[in-house]
């Protein structure tokens, strides 16, 4: 198989900077490219015990009758795409007035986010800034650092993203670096070298993210420049954090193996066009959400 100089080769093919994991404690793994929601009341339910409260939530969350629903405008589907064909995916949308609309963050509050790199190799914090830097100016949404943190991937989704589930207070997204077996202990593929989950939120918060982490492989040999470097790496899962997913287009830096086994991948520095109007359509220009309170 032929290669561009700027893909690690540490096995037959290149490494995926892709990946979404299941919780390690988990049953059978859902679709890898829709994180599973979780409705805040419930999780609350089932820190104070109350099952009464457990059954009304479960009830809550059936879908409406379709009466009530306004058949889906055929145009404004297309124009929000979901298939990996395209120049660029959402990974979750949503129905609103009838409308398919895809899941994002609140662009009119700062996604908060907090820094875990014991294990991480040299340059790999300068790497993250980079690839934050080049997501929030693709997207318009402000990134703002509550500093270091040595809580781990894993407490997160034991404690369902929550930082107070009672009162729906999320903790700010993790960015860390893990050594290889707690990455593989976290579930990602064998092929993956880092892997993004973003947490949606339940009811009245389930159009938007509120939560999430990006998990890094720090004993990759990373390249030093190009689609395989650390820099493009992160900025790939920070595609998946605010709402991208994979495509098959070998120009985006969004392109996958997982869905196109037979193609290899353009050399890239950066985003590429199609992945520029996937943020867009997440960013600043498509107007506020309802705030999250966050804990840092």
């Amino acid at each position: 198989m032929p290669t561009y100089p700027d893909m690690v080769p540490p096995g037959p093919t290149p490494p995926r900077p892709d990946g979404q994991p299941r919780r390690p404690d988990a049953g059978p793994r859902p679709d890898p490219s829709r994180p599973t929601k979780r409705d805040a009341s419930l999780v609350a339910s089932i820190a104070i015990g109350v099952v009464s409260v457990l059954a009304a939530a479960a009830v809550l969350v059936v879908a409406p009758s379709p009466a009530t629903v306004a058949p889906p405008d055929p145009g404004a589907s297309a124009s929000v795409p979901t298939h990996p064909d395209g120049a660029f995916a959402f990974t979750d949308v949503v129905y609103r007035d009838g409308a398919r609309v895809p899941v994002r963050w609140n662009p009119c509050q700062p996604i908060e986010y907090q820094l875990h790199l014991i294990d991480a190799p040299p340059g790999m914090r300068a790497a993250i800034q980079s690839a934050i830097d080049r997501t929030s100016e693709a997207t318009g949404i402000p990134f703002v650092s509550d500093g270091d943190t040595d809580q781990t991937a894993q407490e997160l989704f034991d404690r369902f993203f929550f930082a107070d589930a009672l009162h729906s207070v999320y903790q700010p997204v993790l960015i860390t670096a893990v050594t290889h077996r707690t990455f593989r202990d976290l579930g990602a593929s064998k092929r993956a070298v880092a892997f993004a989950h973003p947490e949606q939120g339940g009811r009245s918060l389930d159009d938007q993210y509120v939560a999430g982490l990006v998990v890094i492989d720090a004993d990759v040999p990373y390249a030093h420049a190009g689609r395989w470097s650390m820099q493009l790496v992160i900025q790939h899962e920070l595609g998946h954090l605010v709402g991208l997913g994979h495509v098959r287009d070998p120009q985006e830096l969004m392109f996958s193996f997982e869905v196109a086994r037979s193609t290899i991948p353009d050399p890239i520095d950066g985003w590429g066009e199609g992945d520029l109007r996937g943020l867009e359509g997440l960013g600043a220009d498509q107007g506020c959400l309802e705030p999250v309170r966050v804990a840092g």
